[in-house]
């Protein structure tokens, strides 16, 4: 089973498309999307990230390591978002909250309490801090995991040209 550690800021929903909608669109119609969806997700980073899932629609699992996970208003958002794109539902979780609140430390968390520590996985995060940097002590090293978006542009084609060619080099 390949998995997907998501993040959703910075991945899904990013600077640069959230600027255009309120270029386009105009304030008040910009915020009437973001009180129906939460945010505002960039179409092509969602449909990078379904046509990823897609590749390995039979042997995949989301983990939703995003903050969004702490309600379930933003898990329902996400997995419809994910799953209305695809058409088709596929293995959904969230790591738990580590009293750190550092998700290096959620994810280790994830991985050893559903033995998946032998697993083909990638994190797709924007903030690599508590990942991979100074504040993550654990035992793991996700550098040879992490696939690294700007926050600015999100989750777009080099992002997704990484993640398959880490997801397709473990089977």
């Amino acid at each position: 089973m390949k998995i997907i550690f998501l993040d959703i800021d910075g991945v899904l929903n990013n600077m640069i498309y959230t600027i255009k909608v309120f270029d386009t669109l105009g304030k008040d119609k910009a915020y009437e999307i973001i009180h129906r969806d939460l945010d505002i997700f960039d179409p092509n980073s969602l449909k990078l990230l379904c046509m990823l899932i897609d590749k390995f629609k039979n042997n995949i699992k989301i983990v939703l390591s995003s903050t969004w996970r702490l309600n379930q208003e933003g898990i329902d958002k996400v997995k419809e978002k994910i799953f209305g794109t695809l058409g088709y539902e596929v293995p959904f979780d969230i790591t738990g909250r580590h009293n750190d609140m550092i998700r290096g430390y959620e994810i280790e968390e994830y991985l050893i309490k559903n033995n998946l520590l032998n697993s083909s996985y990638i994190i797709i995060d924007d903030d690599t801090f508590d990942i991979t940097g100074e504040k993550y002590k654990g035992s793991l090293n996700f550098k040879n995991h992490m696939v690294e978006c700007n926050h600015d542009r999100g989750f777009q084609e080099p992002e997704y040209i990484k993640s398959l060619i880490m997801l397709k080099r473990e089977e």
